[in-house]
Order: structure tokens, then sequence, then C-alpha cells
């Protein structure tokens, strides 16, 4: 998975909110290359496969441009959209499969129904996104891997990874954001989803 990134210096955190508001294009183009990368960390192992969490990570960026006025600027941007983008995806997902389960033909009792199970070549795809996801998460420090894992893959939330790494809460939000901005940084890099040297 490649993503074209913006190579200038990164944005802060704090966002001027007038013009996240005002949809700056400028802005928001430079958002999405910086932060696009770390929605498909966390988005990935919900998906089928690569092709599949590309067309999540775009839908999440159309739900989030919906909702930037309720970003209200307290605490990391890229940590609000990356939780946005998880949960609408998830949501996604589960309308997809109520649509699939409300298409399947009523079919006579002699018929079998396909098995919609993976087959082979679709669970090699899913191992190998998993494989990229971790092999990214792998290259942050322990407490860093360790609490984003809880946050971006398990959608713990603060509480929970304050109880789970036996920190504050202000500690835990504090590693998280720490993890967030090295993978912010290795995005810039274009290092991600590289493989290690």
């Amino acid at each position: 998975q490649r993503w074209v990134f913006s190579r200038c210096r990164p944005i802060p955190d704090r966002i001027y909110l007038s013009r996240l508001r005002a949809r700056d294009r400028e802005l928001l183009t430079r958002l999405v290359g910086e932060i696009s990368p770390m929605m498909w960390i966390a988005i990935r192992p919900l998906a089928r496969d690569n092709d599949h969490a590309r067309d999540l990570v775009h839908d999440s960026w159309l739900c989030i441009f919906g909702r930037l006025d309720q970003y209200a600027g307290r605490g990391s941007f890229a940590n609000w959209a990356v939780k946005v983008a998880r949960n609408h995806s998830r949501m996604q997902l589960r309308k997809e499969k109520r649509a699939a389960a409300v298409e399947i033909p009523l079919q006579e009792h002699h018929h079998e129904v396909e098995d919609d199970a993976p087959g082979p070549e679709e669970q090699a795809m899913w191992a190998l996104g998993r494989e990229k996801v971790y092999r990214a998460l792998d290259r942050l420090p322990d407490r860093e891997r360790n609490a984003l894992v809880l946050w971006l893959l398990e959608g713990k939330e603060t509480p929970q990874i304050a109880e789970a790494l036996d920190v504050t809460k202000e500690s835990a939000r504090a590693i998280v954001d720490r993890g967030m901005a090295r993978l912010k940084k290795m995005a810039l890099k274009g290092e991600l989803f590289s493989d290690p040297s």
C-alpha cells in the first residue's frame, strides 16, 4: 500500500479551526496526505483486502469532511479523524453485511446455500494486509505499540488502555499521541509500509 504524502512540514496538532471549518483546500489536502496512512492501519484489519481498505479510507474522509464542525479542537485532529474513520468503517461493514443477508435469494430446501467463507486466496490477501499493519506497528517502542494496538486495532478507549498499561489516563493519552506522531513521521518519510532494511 502506497500513499502520496505531503513532503512539506507536518501540520501541528493545533490546527486553525477557522481554516478547517472554512474547508481550506490546501489544509484539507495536507491532512489527507498525513493522516490516511494511519487510517489505513486502523481500518485494514476490518477490510476484506487492500482495495476494500482504500475504499473505506476514502469513504471515511467523506464522512469526516461532513463532520468537520464536530471537531472542537480538543486533542489531536489526527486522533479524532482516525477514531471517526474506524467507527464509520465498522458501521459501513455492518450495513454491507445486513445488505448481503437481505440479498441472498430464498432457495428451495433441496438447494444448498453457497459457503461465503473466504477462500485460500482471500485468506492469503487478508494475512498480507495484517502483516503490513503489524510491521508498521513493530517499528514503535513497546509501550506505544501496545497502546496503539489497543486503540487502533481493538477500539479500546483511554480508560481501558490506561488500565491495560497500568498508567494514568493522562499517560495513556500521551503514549497514544506519541505513537501516532511516530507513525505520522514514518508516513511523511514514505517508510510506513516499506520493508524494514
